[in-house]
């Protein structure tokens, strides 16, 4: 499919974001339109829905807006007859300076707007940003534009040369001179008459042409240049040329206007580096509020001695996958950046800002070793922080079987022997404190007794 075939593929209505307002409120609308997510894939392998920001949205919306009206602009608005195959002032665009188009003897001055413009639509309907290579084609794209738009370039639409008569008389043109912009002078009209050719196109406005370079302002620059409803007055319906739009697009691509995106939830999977999120901030509070709760220990009653206390991992692991951790709230720009570095997405730090990150497939091997660097005061510094963090009526938790853990945990233990006294439990025969008897009070052996232990 050619580049001209894809830009008529899109279907303007499906991409023009539909705002609401007062008026449009008062409207009857049978079945409003909703503003689907985009889902985008990640050098991990992952899918991802993206929400753009609001700024963002309005300059995606400004651009769709763009095309749309470009297309409006006819032929007769134009002041041109379009035998080139261009019906419209996009078409003309997207032919700037191609070979079909060129006029004989005119020069190579370089590829014009219609290599662009491909990139452009394609990024209006997919908003595919995530892709660093987008990002730095749109960089291209305002730089080249840019450039094309400098006073002096010969690609400039206004600078587009023409020679047109100066002096006409009963048999036409006897006097010419070179103007730029567009051709269509009410001399030019008169010198076409003289000579007996029909004319269905009227002269353009003064505005359309000057004898200087940088002056003129043809529908073609306003399109893509101008600046401000006066500049852009030919074109109903925008008040900014191209390049204004995307000089907003620019301070999205810098950084300067924040983020370009938020990512409202981030699936994480497969093995990725413990030493990395364990030490992030907003996993470790997500982490902490689930071991407040009940369900995540072997008796979630809350009624069955130690196992009330014995951490089930499995039950971790299905809390995270519903529980996301709100980087946004709990670590901000330093944890957004961190989880974008995790899933080596280094280059959209400052350009996307992740909001919630959702761990679908954190093992428990993980979350073991996690919790026993916090046992050992690696990542959570609070004095006994096993022994003492609450969950529901209880405070404190085993990681491994408590019975394995009497000695190296013996603060907990005691805390649960006395807890069950307390409560007038039943303290588990296996738990029960081994009693030291008296060597009086060992039962004497008889001979009988020797004999049998043979």
């Amino acid at each position: 499919m050619s580049w001209q075939s894809i830009l008529y593929s899109y279907d303007l209505d499906e991409f023009i974001i539909q705002k609401d307002d007062k008026k449009a409120k008062k409207k009857k609308i049978s079945k409003p339109k909703k503003k689907e997510k985009k889902t985008t894939k990640l050098p991990n392998g992952d899918s991802v829905e993206i929400d753009y920001v609001d700024d963002f949205e309005n300059v995606i919306d400004e651009l769709a807006n763009w095309i749309d009206k470009c297309k409006q602009v006819t032929n007769d608005d134009l002041g041109v007859t379009g035998q080139k195959g261009a019906n419209n002032l996009f078409d003309f665009l997207k032919k700037h300076v191609t070979a079909e188009v060129k006029r004989p003897g005119v020069g190579d001055f370089g590829d014009g707007v219609h290599g662009l413009l491909q990139d452009l639509v394609d990024i209006v309907k997919q908003k595919d940003l995530l892709d660093e290579k987008v990002i730095d084609d749109m960089d291209i794209f305002i730089g080249a534009l840019s450039r094309m738009g400098g006073k002096n370039s010969k690609t400039n639409p206004q600078n587009i040369p023409f020679t047109v008569p100066a002096v006409v008389g009963k048999d036409g043109a006897t006097e010419w001179v070179k103007v730029h912009g567009h051709y269509r002078t009410p001399l030019y009209i008169k010198h076409r008459k003289a000579i007996g050719k029909e004319e269905n196109v009227s002269a353009v406005p003064k505005h359309f042409y000057d004898e200087d370079l940088g002056n003129a302002q043809p529908p073609f620059w306003q399109a893509l240049f101008g600046e401000g409803a006066s500049e852009t007055k030919n074109i109903k319906g925008i008040n900014n040329g191209l390049l204004p739009i995307l000089k907003k697009y620019e301070e999205f691509i810098e950084g300067g206007s924040g983020p370009i995106a938020t990512i409202p939830e981030y699936p994480i999977k497969g093995k990725f580096e413990r030493q990395t999120i364990e030490k992030i901030p907003s996993f470790l509070v997500t982490l902490t509020e689930i071991l407040e709760q009940p369900s995540s220990y072997r008796d979630s009653t809350q009624e069955k001695a130690f196992d009330r206390l014995w951490v089930n991992f499995a039950a971790i692991n299905r809390a995270f996958k519903i529980t996301p951790i709100d980087v946004a709230d709990d670590g901000g720009e330093e944890d957004s950046d961190a989880f974008l570095r995790l899933l080596n997405l280094k280059n959209l730090q400052g350009r996307y800002e992740i909001e919630q990150v959702i761990l679908h497939n954190i093992s428990i091997r993980l979350l073991r070793t996690i919790l026993k660097n916090i046992e050992n005061n690696e990542l959570i510094t609070t004095n006994n922080f096993l022994d003492t963090h609450k969950h529901g009526k209880l405070e404190g938790m085993f990681l491994e079987k408590p019975i394995n853990q009497k000695e190296s945990r013996k603060d907990l233990w005691d805390a649960e022997i006395k807890r069950l006294k307390k409560e007038g439990k039943e303290i588990p025969f296996w738990a029960r404190p081994e009693k030291k008897m008296l060597k009086s009070q060992m039962p004497k052996s008889h001979w009988s007794d020797y004999l049998r232990r043979y």
